[in-house]
């Protein structure tokens, strides 16, 4: 084999590894394209607690804000901010 056709030979067989390496890469960003998109908004709740718990937490039994919370002056339901 002459030595053009050699570094022929090899050139070529680089080509084909770097067009499999592609491939592979073209298939793993496929798979990571095909997954839920993730939530990267710092303010979202990733687990919403339910609404009983997490007044409890927040606001203590015996404040005042809980006391308006739960009934209105008119006898009327308290509205939701």
């Amino acid at each position: 084999m002459s030595e053009y056709s050699r570094r022929i030979f090899i050139e070529t067989a680089c080509i084909a590894e770097e067009i499999e390496r592609t491939r592979q890469i073209c298939a793993r960003t496929l798979e990571s394209l095909r997954e839920p998109f993730p939530s990267t908004f710092l303010g979202n709740k990733i687990d919403q607690p339910d609404e009983k718990a997490d007044n409890a937490r927040s606001v203590p039994a015996g404040s005042s804000v809980a006391k308006r919370k739960s009934h209105s002056p008119r006898g009327q339901a308290a509205p939701e901010r």
